[in-house]
């Protein structure tokens, strides 16, 4: 038995696919084309005024060693997660045969990969954390610190 939904003319599904492709449009390609003209453009702390600096920035994050070892850190987490997603589908694919599926595990691997990301990103925060407390104590510094409100 097949069935399918016919429409007699163009514009009942010109106007139901008209909300859909409004938020795709809103809401994914409008801001990946923002960050892609603000990635070569550089600009004045408070967003004021902008000016074309090309690839600077890129070659500005490709020489920091520790930009470079985030990145292969997120990746090989990134990595090891598609990896048990992958095997995780295979194990449910195979329900349907008959066979038990095996019960998936705690891999160490996976554990392991996962709390070197968490530390690395902590271990940086807390350097960053270091340093700007280093810089606002220094003498003759311009970043005050600041307080909360009511502290």
């Amino acid at each position: 038995m097949d069935r399918r939904v016919v429409f007699s003319g163009w514009l009942l599904p010109a106007v139901l696919l008209l909300p859909q492709l409004a938020v795709t449009v809103i809401f994914f390609f409008w801001p990946a084309g923002q960050a892609i003209v603000q990635s070569v453009q550089g600009g004045d702390a408070f967003g004021l005024s902008t000016r074309f600096v090309g690839w600077d920035n890129f070659a500005t994050v490709f020489a920091d060693p520790n930009y470079i070892f985030s990145f292969g850190v997120t990746a090989l987490f990134i990595g090891r997660i598609l990896y048990r997603v992958t095997v995780l589908y295979s194990m449910t694919s195979s329900m349907g045969t008959g066979k038990p599926a095996p019960a998936p595990d705690n891999n160490p691997l996976t554990l392991g990969i996962l709390f070197l990301t968490a530390g690395y990103y902590i271990v940086y925060c807390t350097g960053l954390l270091r340093w700007l407390r280093t810089a606002q104590s220094s003498p003759g510094a311009k970043l005050a610190p600041a307080a909360p409100d009511g502290a």
